[in-house]
C-alpha cells in the first residue's frame, strides 16, 4: 500500500500529470522537475519564465520547506 497521502495542491502543475511534488521541486512530480532543471541548464528558459507561464512555483525557502513538512506531517498524524 502506498503510503502517501494526497493533500489538495500536492499533485504536479502539469496538466494531466497526477504524480505527487515534492516539497523541493517547484511544484512538479520528479520527472516534470528532471526535465525543466535541464531546460534551464541548457538556457532554453528561466526558473522566472516557467513561473509566469504557471509551470513552476516560486521556490520555497528552507524556513518554507520546514513549514511545509510540519503541517503535512500534522495532518497525517489525524488521518
Amino acid at each position: 500500500m502506498n503510503n502517501l497521502i494526497k493533500i489538495e495542491g500536492d499533485s504536479c502543475l502539469i496538466e494531466g500529470c497526477k504524480k505527487l511534488m515534492k516539497d523541493s521541486s517547484r511544484g512538479l512530480c520528479v520527472g516534470h522537475r528532471a526535465v525543466a532543471g535541464v531546460k534551464v541548464k541548457k538556457g532554453l528558459t528561466t526558473w522566472e519564465e516557467l513561473e509566469s507561464k504557471g509551470l513552476a512555483r516560486r521556490k520555497f525557502t528552507p524556513e518554507e520547506n520546514r513549514d511545509r513538512r510540519k503541517h503535512t506531517q500534522l495532518y497525517k498524524r489525524y488521518i
